[in-house]
């Protein structure tokens, strides 16, 4: 079924959310890696498909986008 996450995008969404609560708690120390962050989520979005198991990654790009811009 393409449209139920499989292990990979599991694991994606598993690490943006963690690199999400350690942005959110650790701001400061965050700060100097955000441009890398960002170009990085940027390449991982811009990689990833339409389909509906890739909405996980998709969301938490904006949400952080927005959150920390």
């Amino acid at each position: 079924m393409d449209d139920q996450p499989g292990h990979l995008e599991k694991i994606r969404s598993a690490i943006c959310e963690n690199i999400e609560l350690y942005a959110g708690r650790y701001e400061t120390e965050f700060s100097e890696f955000l441009p890398a962050f960002v170009q990085t989520v940027c390449n991982l979005l811009v990689s990833t498909g339409l389909e509906t198991r890739n909405d996980y990654v998709s969301i938490f790009f904006f949400f952080f986008f927005f959150f920390f811009f």
